[in-house]
């Protein structure tokens, strides 16, 4: 991977300086210039300087950082994370408990409903959170906010600290997250954004390309153009580039798309008869030979997407070849600070890449004495060399670590919780054990965002789930995206699963139907119709 040479659009994006807008189609490469950008500006950083990495995933966050490395970036000083984690850990933490005029603790509760923030207010519910040092998941953007606004001490340590900030996926950014993206660049950050309006999947939470365009218009911003799949086989390029027109250049769009690629079909409608059930069990038996086919050298390079956990969760049950199912770990039910620590400390335990310092530069913020940094990564290093059998009494060990990460003592760190997790070693290894290139994936269209796999299953293209029964036309046009998105990861096949029955959320099952997304014109004939 890092013997590739940037081609001549990602050259000009990885040399150029000022704010950026990178417009990137699916497969240009994005992730591979935007780690060669921050290896070439890390060249020129002070020892305690570094740059955010903004990733909407922790997954994509991962693999990004993972680039970078390969690369010979290393250490602690540049932050690789989600927004919302940056928010949290560079100004929440550190600026809330050292203010005399707002609460001393800190800790994360569950999201506000959009309905009680209109009803109260959502200045008064941030000033009241800043007070009492309870903030609702889904307000730590606006909290953020406020503190780049009232505390000068964040705005000069963010300007001595970062010099650039690199935000992957802006097509699926809140006004929040803009605000955020704006209040730091007034902090003297250089900005760079990648986005893609064609992929904007999460509408349903106020995310929109809105704020993408909005920097396109915006005179301090250089637009650049990553134009080229890189990814996916012709066949593919083709059948997405159908679904990324509009309904009236539909057919003009088909026209002459199959002189591209012959008759090599890479995108494939499968009938089956039955459910998931049914579909994971042809899967199972049809892997071998596609990988082969497709000279797919593991597992790892396939995935099975579906719109919904409780659909991957079924399939899962039936799956007779080795996988690993992507959804939320146990502790992110309990949102707060001690569930969060111990989250990434267990995460490092298992992680072969990581460094000690790392999460001892990212957790251990208040510790300006250096014995205290000291003493959190001996704790640390001790908790690492803990056997697996041996963990579930390691518990005081990981409170002191807590501890030391926040300079007192947290009553609400639930030790029972951590014996619990840890006592169930199977489901411990594997939510955090490294991806093994054996297994298969399984993910939703969401969590997919900004991957990619040679071979990809996709699943729910069914009428009333893409898109959803009595939809918008807004809801029409993101479940296209979630389906373009979908397409879109393949390299070299994608299969478009369609099974005669499905089930709800609730476990009821239901007759299927295909979606209307294939059935639009000019697409049957980039594709080939098969039964299993």
């Amino acid at each position: 991977m890092t013997s590739l040479k940037p081609t001549d659009e990602q050259s000009k994006i990885i040399s150029a300086s000022g704010n950026v807008v990178v417009l990137a189609c699916p497969g240009s490469g994005k992730t591979f210039t935007i780690s060669r950008m921050i290896a070439k500006e890390s060249e020129a950083l002070l020892s305690f300087q570094g740059v955010i990495a903004i990733s909407y995933t922790r997954k994509a966050s991962a693999e990004l950082e993972d680039r970078c490395r390969e690369l010979g970036v290393v250490g602690g000083r540049s932050f690789f994370g989600t927004i919302d984690s940056f928010s949290y850990v560079e100004l929440i933490l550190p600026f809330v408990c050292r203010n005399p005029k707002w609460g001393s603790d800190v800790k994360i509760v569950p999201s506000l409903s959009a309905r009680d923030i209109e009803k109260r207010g959502l200045d008064i519910i941030v000033d009241e959170s800043l007070r009492s040092g309870t903030f609702p998941l889904n307000l730590l953007c606006d909290v953020a906010v406020r503190i780049l606004r009232d505390v000068p001490a964040a705005r000069r340590y963010v300007a001595a600290r970062y010099t650039t900030l690199y935000v992957d996926e802006y097509q699926d950014c809140g006004a929040t997250q803009h605000e955020l993206v704006l209040a730091l660049a007034r902090c003297g950050l250089r900005v760079v954004v990648v986005g893609d309006s064609r992929q904007s999947i999460f509408r349903f939470a106020d995310k929109h390309p809105c704020y993408l365009e909005a920097l396109l218009n915006d005179s301090s911003f250089s637009e650049y153009v990553l134009t080229a799949n890189y990814r996916s086989h012709p066949s593919i390029i083709a059948y997405s580039r159908i679904l990324e027109q509009h309904a009236e250049n539909l057919r003009r769009a088909a026209a002459g798309a199959s002189e591209y690629f012959g008759q090599d079909f890479r995108v494939f409608s499968v009938s089956v008869q039955g459910d998931e059930s049914a579909i994971a069990s042809h899967i199972s038996g049809k892997l071998p030979l596609i990988m082969d086919k497709y000279d797919v050298g593991s597992r790892g390079e396939v995935a099975i997407l579906a719109r919904s956990n409780h659909v991957l969760e079924r399939l899962s049950r039936t799956l007779a070849v080795p996988h690993r199912l992507y959804i939320d770990r146990y502790l992110s039910k309990f949102e707060s600070e001690w569930s969060r620590i111990l989250d990434q400390l267990l995460e490092l335990y298992f992680s072969k890449s990581r460094f000690v310092y790392d999460f001892v530069d990212t957790y251990c913020l208040y510790a300006s004495a250096r014995h205290v940094r000291s003493r959190c990564a001996q704790l640390v290093s001790e908790f690492l060399q803990t056997s697996i059998e041996r963990l579930p009494e390691a518990g005081g060990l990981v409170r002191e670590i807590i501890a030391l990460c926040r300079q007192e003592t947290d009553d609400n760190f639930d030790l029972t919780v951590y014996e619990d997790l840890v006592s169930d070693q199977e489901s411990l290894v594997s939510s955090y054990s490294p991806v093994d290139q054996n297994q298969v994936n399984l993910l939703t269209y969401h969590n997919a965002k900004g991957l990619e796999f040679d071979v990809v299953f996709c699943l729910e293209t069914y009428k009333y789930i893409m898109p959803p029964y009595n939809s918008t036309k807004a809801e029409e046009e993101e479940s296209l995206a979630i389906h373009y998105v979908g397409v879109t990861r393949a390299r070299k096949a994608c299969y478009l699963m369609v099974g005669t029955r499905r089930h709800n959320a609730k476990g009821e099952r239901h007759r299927a139907e295909p979606s209307m997304f294939l059935e639009f014109d000019g697409l049957s004939k980039l594709r080939a119709n098969v039964t299993w």
